[in-house]
């Protein structure tokens, strides 16, 4: 679980960078405006940023509708424009502000892994209470759910035909599938297979809200 939540937290740390370009037709998170107000920058120093955060953020966009690009090579880009706007701001703060965002941003990523450690030992728990899980049966479905996870996230950052992936990602739930069975007896499978339907339909209605 320790190691999925760093994952989650080094995800958010990276996005941070690029908070911009998050969400269609949500509100952008402005780094210039939170850093101007945390840094008391001047407005030259403010402007500068802005402009870099805009032009980052018009690569970033350009970078996501590239259908000719890999999700491999996407990310590597990524990352090499996060590494080159991280440098561009740096030359327009001093090295006290500098020090002073770096402590900020450090908090801030703890305070999210925090976060997310939180809401997953209380949605393991809910999941050892709801289905009455003894404590060898909760230590082994644990071991399920983050082998799963890894299997996923490492599935997810290969490329290729989109059809393969479907298969992979389709045998991947259904080995988890057969791991839950296993573990668990009759009853506390039929629940939890009610339980995911549960879960997916929520989601689904979500996301047709937000569409």
């Amino acid at each position: 679980m320790k190691k999925q939540v760093v994952l989650i937290a080094c995800m958010m740390a990276g996005a941070v960078a690029f908070a911009q370009e998050r969400g269609k037709g949500h509100h952008r998170y402005d780094v210039a405006g939170e850093m101007k107000s945390e840094l008391s920058l001047n407005d030259d120093q403010y402007q500068r940023i802005k402009s870099v955060d805009e032009s980052y953020r018009a690569k970033f966009h350009d970078l996501r509708a590239d259908s000719t690009k890999s999700k491999e090579e996407k990310t590597t880009t990524m990352k090499s424009l996060g590494d080159a706007r991280r440098k561009e701001v740096n030359g327009i703060l001093t090295p006290e502000q500098q020090a002073k965002w770096q402590t900020a941003q450090t908090a801030r990523k703890e305070q999210h892994q925090a976060h997310f450690q939180k809401a997953a030992d209380d949605r393991a728990l809910k999941l050892k209470s709801d289905l009455s899980l003894s404590d060898q049966q909760f230590s082994k479905v644990q071991d399920a759910g983050k082998a799963f996870r890894e299997k996923a996230s490492q599935l997810k950052q290969k490329s290729g035909d989109s059809d393969a992936h479907k298969a992979e990602f389709k045998k991947l739930r259904d080995d988890y599938d057969k791991s839950m069975k296993s573990i668990l007896n009759k009853d506390q499978y039929k629940k939890w297979q009610e339980m995911k339907k549960s879960h997916q339909g929520h989601h689904g209605k979500e996301h047709k809200k937000g569409a």
